[in-house]
């Protein structure tokens, strides 16, 4: 259950600065309306729209980053549900 918890919140805090990235790319290209600076912040931005994290399991194959929160939140869902009917 420990180990659940520290990896759903390493993969909360992951997605936390993609988003923070998407956010920053946004008000950059929102500020500068042409240059090599919005370029850089468009083609960021495309990347992270366009590829969604991957994760590889030993180089033998690869996982969407969004299963892991997925799978992780599910598991400590029903931890905690098997917990709170524990002390009713």
């Amino acid at each position: 259950m420990f180990i659940a918890t520290i990896l759903a919140y390493r993969f909360e805090l992951f997605f936390w600065e993609v988003k923070q990235t998407k956010l920053l790319c946004i008000s950059v290209m929102a500020l500068h309306q042409e240059g090599p600076l919005r370029e850089k912040a468009r083609k960021m931005w495309k990347m992270i729209e366009e590829t969604p994290p991957r994760f590889s399991v030993y180089d033998m194959w690869e996982m969407n980053a969004g299963i892991f929160v997925k799978m992780f939140s599910l598991v400590t869902g029903l931890i905690v549900t098997l917990i709170q009917f524990q002390y009713l």
